[in-house]
């Protein structure tokens, strides 16, 4: 599960617009034999930006979680999620279900 961590903004970007989270997730890749850490940082997702993702999950649940991610990532690491989303395509998941659960969705578990 990816987990986050608070990261600093500068005066700038805590004025003018979102306030962005890090999001990291570590794995093995078994195909290259090595330890993989994939750090990312969002900003939390709007109303309309969840409720398109849960519209699109019905057709394409991989691309409306990408599409959650790409809408919401830090502008300069969208080329990063780009590249690590194409290598290792269950990521879009990971993170796009982490984004969902900082907006309150998840199991109740009863």
């Amino acid at each position: 599960m990816a987990q986050t961590s608070p990261i600093e903004n500068t005066e700038e970007q805590a004025a003018t617009g979102p306030k962005y989270k890090a999001f990291t997730h570590d794995f093995f890749d078994s195909f290259s034999e090595q330890d993989v850490s994939v750090s990312l940082r969002f900003a939390q997702p709007g109303a309309k930006s969840t409720e398109r993702a849960q519209k699109q999950m019905m057709k394409s649940p991989t691309l409306a979680l990408k599409n959650l991610c790409a809408g919401s990532v830090h502008p300069d690491d969208k080329a990063l999620m780009t590249e690590k989303f194409e290598a290792f395509p269950g990521l879009a998941s990971t993170f796009g279900g982490a984004l969902l659960k900082a907006c309150g969705f998840g199991d109740l578990g009863n």
